[in-house]
């Protein structure tokens, strides 16, 4: 494939808004095969006898991840063919495993409620149960952020130093100021981390995943 045409692919990920390294790509000149890496998506672009009619075949993001087989003639129906392959089956596939499954922490919650339960709306110290209880729903939260945000070895760092600075906390802090510093700590990961307002409330949402049982513990980071 040519260069010019497997760059134009590069752009379109961008575009799209992810980023290239979530690809893995196979290219000769007269292939181009793109996978999602860790999925079974891939999409696969044949020149048999010009560099400018494209045949096509690629995984779609369904129940038996179906293939579909097509021709493009111009390189503007295969950048588009692309992009609706970025949009319709990428896209989605990345949605669902990124998304919090609202119907298991329902499930655990019911599963959940003969268990001590924080109330982080009174003044009250941690006893030591309770210290022991969020040191392990802390462990709980990093192990889902270090998972859903493919964090680097520094972002991990930054991420255990303030997690473990909460941890800390409970011997020191009252529950409703606890519960404050939390909110202050994952504002300043959501910073460190360089998120947008859509993973900043993914970040809060899988804080409150794994604190799910406990009361008064409703976080928001500001728009």
């Amino acid at each position: 494939m040519r260069l010019t045409y497997k760059n134009e692919l590069f752009k379109k990920i961008q575009e799209w808004g992810y980023n290239a390294n979530l690809f893995t790509i196979e290219n000769t000149d007269n292939d181009c095969l793109l996978t999602l890496n860790n999925s079974p998506l891939i999409y696969h672009i044949a020149n048999d006898f010009s560099y400018d009619f494209f045949r096509i075949e690629c995984v779609t993001y369904s129940p038996q991840w179906k293939v579909q087989k097509g021709d493009c003639r111009f390189t503007d129906e295969l950048f588009s063919d692309f992009h609706m392959w970025l949009k319709n089956h990428v896209n989605a596939y990345i949605e669902d495993q990124t998304s919090i499954d609202l119907w298991d922490i329902f499930t655990n919650n019911n599963q959940s409620q003969n268990r001590n339960c924080i109330d982080f709306s009174t003044s009250e110290k941690f006893t030591e149960d309770e210290k022991i209880q969020t040191q392990l729903l802390m462990n709980e939260f990093k192990n889902l952020l270090i998972e859903r945000f493919d964090l680097q070895e520094e972002q991990i760092k930054i991420v255990n130093a303030r997690l473990d600075y909460l941890v800390e906390a409970t011997k020191r802090l009252n529950k409703f100021d606890w519960k404050g510093c939390a909110i202050n700590s994952l504002i300043s990961i959501i910073i460190a981390l360089s998120l947008d307002v859509e993973k900043a409330q993914q970040l809060i949402h899988l804080f409150q995943t794994a604190f799910h049982y406990t009361t008064n513990l409703i976080m928001k980071i500001p728009q």
